[in-house]
C-alpha cells in the first residue's frame, strides 16, 4: 500500500528520486562548467526545493573557493604544483555521492553555508 502524498502546501520531510540526482548534478557539473552548472539547476529547482537548493549554494561556494586557491597556487608556483588542481575534483565528486544518497552533509569548510534553518 502506497503512502498518500501530503497535503498541498505541506512540506515534505523526505528527499526525492529528483532531488538526489539534481543534487548530484550540481555538484558534478562544477567540475566541466565551474559556477555555471550549480547555478543553473539553482535557477530551475531551488525554489522548488530544499535540498537542492543546499546543495547548489555549496557546489558553488566550493567551486568559486576551490578556482581562488588553485589559481593562486598555480600563479604563485608558476604552475610547478599543476597536479593541486585536481584535488577540488575529489571533493565534489564525494559530496555528490553523498548528496545521491540523500545526505545533506557538504563539504567541511563549507557546511553552514546554505543550510536552511529547521523546521518547527
Amino acid at each position: 500500500m502506497e503512502t498518500p502524498p501530503p497535503p498541498p502546501g505541506a512540506a515534505s520531510t523526505e528527499v526525492t528520486d529528483e532531488e538526489k540526482t539534481l543534487a548530484l548534478l550540481a555538484h558534478l557539473s562544477g567540475l566541466v562548467l565551474a559556477l555555471v552548472g550549480p547555478l543553473i539547476i539553482f535557477l530551475i529547482k531551488g525554489q522548488e526545493s530544499r535540498f537542492v537548493k543546499y546543495h547548489c549554494i555549496q557546489a558553488a561556494a566550493w567551486q568559486f573557493g576551490s578556482l581562488v586557491v588553485v589559481f593562486t597556487v598555480l600563479f604563485v608556483t608558476c604552475g610547478l604544483l599543476f597536479p593541486i588542481a585536481f584535488i577540488p575534483a575529489i571533493g565534489s565528486i564525494w559530496v555528490g555521492i553523498q548528496s545521491y544518497g540523500g545526505s545533506w552533509d557538504g563539504y567541511p569548510l563549507l557546511s553552514g553555508i546554505g543550510r536552511p534553518p529547521p523546521e518547527v
